[in-house]
């Protein structure tokens, strides 16, 4: 099996560094294959190369900001497990991204790319919150009546809710309170 050319990774990385950092601090409309060339210093070709349309060049750039965000549960504690990531989502819904998040679900009701885009970024910002509940689901440890499914979108909705419908932080109270709630009932 023929390996990878280590030069093409190291561009893509690099490039994939600029395009997060682009919509971390400026927001979507900054994020363009020219402008992550510029700031990359990986040539136009490549990054076209690599990403020939915007809207995967997005995703990948979504993607990689949400990977950095999340927690490594220990499995000790689902309440604290859970409770860590949903501090971690919450961040995810603060400074820059809440406009590209807001952006995102505004254009995905018209725009099939768009829809993509935040389906795969919901995917990924969710792993995370869904591994700890479908592991709580197994040993018993979700509510009756409470599928994986439904619990992954109680926290979402909520935590989407608190900050860009009442614009407040998720606060460790707020994140036990609603780890507890799906788990205990209490």
């Amino acid at each position: 099996m023929e390996q990878p050319d280590p030069r093409i990774a190291r561009n893509r990385a690099r490039a994939l560094e600029s395009a997060a950092a682009l919509l971390r601090t400026e927001g979507r409309d900054a994020l363009t294959q020219a402008r992550v060339a510029a700031d990359s210093g990986v040539s136009r070709a490549t990054v076209y190369r690599l990403w020939p349309d915007r809207h995967r060049l997005m995703t990948d750039a979504l993607g990689r900001l949400v990977e950095m965000a999340h927690t490594t549960p220990s499995g000790d504690d689902p309440i604290e497990d859970l409770a860590a990531e949903i501090m971690s989502l919450g961040r995810q819904f603060d400074g820059p991204m809440r406009l590209v998040i807001a952006t995102l679900l505004e254009q995905a009701q018209h725009d099939p790319a768009m829809a993509e885009v935040l389906y795969r970024l919901a995917t990924e910002g969710t792993r995370v919150v869904r591994r700890v509940l479908a592991a709580a689901h197994r040993d018993g440890g979700l509510r009756p009546g409470i599928t994986t499914d439904l619990a992954v979108s109680v926290v979402v909705g909520a935590t989407l809710e608190r900050h860009l419908v009442e614009r407040k932080r998720a606060t460790q109270a707020f994140a036990h309170q609603l780890a507890r709630v799906l788990l205990t009932g209490t």
